[in-house]
């Protein structure tokens, strides 16, 4: 089989496994689906974008009713989060905003604060139950950080509020895992702006 066919399938295999399984990030999928079809070789496998595209494809073709209602509903718990911590200057940012998320995907928000200790504060006076870890970020000069993670449950949906100094709200933004280019992040205005015209 061609290198390009092999690629394809296995990143409509992943897709799949991402759609239905729910919980895996793309690597994992993409091990997965080179398991199961017995590839095993490297440099045939697709990429992250590769596996993104067949996964909005999936999602277009056997998901058409849940998938869209799912995206909205998190962007509105997104807005909902965004208002009550806007002292942080929010921003939306991963599958919720590029609008691959469904019903089982994490909301991601960054917030910008001199002291993560405020929004830890914030929490708990809103009586907030939380899981505190780290999140390792790249940035376009090459440096690795870790970040302060905030993890809650929010009914069904987990939400993931990342910590960030707040001289980095403009001028240092993170590298997305998927294309390795800077993260796209939406203040609260726009996201606003994209559930009035959806």
């Amino acid at each position: 089989m061609r290198k390009d066919k092999v690629s394809g399938a296995v990143a409509a295999e992943a897709a799949r496994i991402l759609a239905e399984s729910g919980g895996l990030d793309f690597a994992s999928a993409r091990r997965k689906a080179a398991k199961r079809l017995g590839i095993g070789d490297r440099k045939s496998l697709p990429d992250n974008l590769c596996i993104e595209a067949a996964l909005r494809e999936y999602q277009a073709l056997f998901l058409t009713h849940r998938q869209p209602e799912a995206l909205r509903q998190s962007r509105e718990w997104a807005a909902r989060i965004m208002r009550t911590l806007h002292a942080f200057s929010p921003r939306l940012t991963g599958v919720v905003l590029d609008g691959s998320a469904d019903w089982r995907s994490p909301l991601e928000i960054h917030l910008f604060a001199d002291c993560c200790e405020d929004v830890l504060l914030e929490l708990m006076g809103q009586h907030v139950r939380w899981n505190n870890e780290d999140r390792l970020v790249v940035y376009p000069d090459g440096a690795h950080e870790r970040r302060p993670l905030f993890r809650i449950q929010h009914g069904d949906m987990e939400v993931e509020l990342i910590c960030f100094p707040s001289g980095e709200l403009k001028n240092r933004i993170p590298l997305n895992p998927l294309d390795g280019r800077p993260m796209r992040r939406a203040r609260l205005a726009e996201l606003e702006k994209e559930l009035r015209e959806s």
